[in-house]
């Protein structure tokens, strides 16, 4: 029972990203950011450190936000593919040792333009890959 538990939650999470992220948009692209996104690198590194279950709560928000630009913005592909979460975790323990002060929703923008990178684009369909 514990794991659809968990499933479920994190989705209600994901969902909740989704839907702030897509309202809180003004014209030139700023948005208000909720929950985790306020804190800062130094608050993720300390809660990493201490471990569960605030540290959970800091990774969900980052696989949340990860979920909905899948989801909205990258057209249903995974932009982290070639990675997991531990993966993008560690990417961020090293970005967030050298900007403490940065926030995480900055910090989770940086890694998605860093993974987006990392991938070739699927040729069009009427080309020759």
């Amino acid at each position: 029972m514990r794991n659809p538990m968990r499933r479920y939650l994190f989705a209600l999470i994901a969902g909740l990203s989704i839907s702030t992220a897509a309202v809180a948009a003004d014209k030139s692209g700023s948005y208000t950011t909720f929950g985790a996104g306020n804190k800062t690198c130094e608050s993720w590194l300390k809660e990493r450190e201490k471990g569960e279950p605030r540290a959970w709560q800091l990774q969900q928000w980052l696989l949340g936000y990860v979920s909905a630009y899948n989801n909205w913005v990258h057209k249903g592909q995974n932009v982290a593919d070639g990675t997991d979460a531990k993966g993008m975790f560690a990417w961020i323990d090293k970005y967030c040792a050298d900007r403490p002060r940065d926030m995480l929703a900055t910090v989770v923008e940086e890694l998605i333009l860093d993974l987006k990178k990392d991938q070739t684009p699927a040729p069009k369909a009427n080309q020759k890959p």
